[in-house]
């Protein structure tokens, strides 16, 4: 289940996150696969442009150990997609993304030392003069927080949130993903910390799960890092047999989102207290924010369907993408 635990801390206002560096400048990036000699440097947003329907670019990046890989590719002017390749042929072809219109894309795998290619173009034949960025990030084995952000809610208590997702870059299923938050003044001094669980019981491999720390804020506070500081090797594997449809996506009067849809129970024995956590993404697959709910009625039985509604206080405006992460217990 999703455990909610804080301790002790908060209290002013600063918007923080990981990642929104700038980029740098668009070049022109090869045309064929063969000709992306040039190591294109890693953990950095870099600029392209897809000048015309029928343009292609091509990135090269190497990694020197196995490693936990994402890529993704970001501020779309127009709906492109993108390719990971092994090697320049069509066998080389280890993953796509391409969800259509200008949501960002990514591609999360774990990889052996070695040189990869990236692949940017638009299946729908458009272009446009306005640069894309793209960007190939890794991490050693272990599990890791891959975006996170932070903001101080309108509550009376000045509630410190931290929502963002993690990566398990092993072998093997893990569970109660311990995150872990660290609160600072503008000295360095820690105030404080505090600390939930991944919003998924067992986090397979090679995947992701969201999470969402929330705490008082302490007086002083200025800025935070997280991380992951706990997990456990576990035979268990996640629950399978959840099959979510989304549905619409509305802002009532006072600008809270609600996320609609349903979970259907594909499985032949039924599935307790069903959890629904989605979380929201801007242009470059930053976590906006992450919110999780239960499905009415919360167990479902074999080949029931429940529906969901997953609510959103501000942050909750320029979405992307959002992502819908569902698990119970059997």
């Amino acid at each position: 289940m999703i455990r909610r635990i804080t301790s002790l801390v908060v209290a002013i206002a600063i918007l923080a996150g990981l990642g929104a560096a700038p980029a740098l400048a668009a070049t022109d990036q090869p045309g064929l696969c063969s000709n992306a000699t040039t190591t294109s440097a890693k953990d950095t947003w870099l600029q392209g442009v897809i000048s015309a329907n029928t343009d292609v670019d091509w990135f090269k990046f190497t990694t020197t150990s196995s490693r936990g890989v994402v890529v993704v590719l970001g501020d779309l002017p127009a709906n492109y997609a993108l390719a990971l390749y092994s090697t320049c042929s069509s066998a080389g072809l280890l993953a796509t993304s391409d969800h259509g219109s200008t949501s960002f894309e990514d591609v999360v795998m774990r990889l052996p030392a070695g040189t990869y290619r990236v692949k940017v173009w638009s299946s729908a034949g458009a272009s446009s003069a306005t640069p894309y960025v793209v960007r190939f990030r890794s991490w050693p084995t272990g599990v890791h927080v891959t975006s996170a952000r932070a903001w101080v809610d309108s509550s009376f208590e000045r509630n410190l949130h931290v929502p963002g997702e993690v990566f398990n870059n092993t072998s093997s299923n893990r569970r109660l993903v311990r995150i872990t938050v660290r609160m600072y003044d503008a000295a360095g001094t820690l105030l404080g910390t505090a600390f939930n669980y991944a919003g998924l019981d067992v986090v397979g491999a090679g995947k992701r799960a969201p999470f969402h720390v929330a705490v008082e804020t302490p007086l002083g506070y200025h800025h935070f890092t997280v991380s992951v500081t706990n997990s456990s090797t576990t035979t268990a594997k996640p629950v399978s047999g959840l099959r979510v449809s989304r549905g619409a996506t509305t802002y009532d009067s006072i600008g809270l989102r609600h996320d609609y849809g349903t979970v259907t129970n594909t499985a032949s024995t039924s599935v307790d207290s069903v959890r629904v956590f989605v979380s929201l993404h801007n242009r470059r697959g930053g976590v906006i924010n992450a919110n999780y709910s239960y499905t009415g009625p919360i167990d479902l039985a074999a080949g029931q369907t429940g529906t969901y509604e997953s609510l959103f206080g501000p942050p909750n405006t320029g979405v992307n993408r959002y992502r819908v992460y569902v698990d119970g217990d059997r």
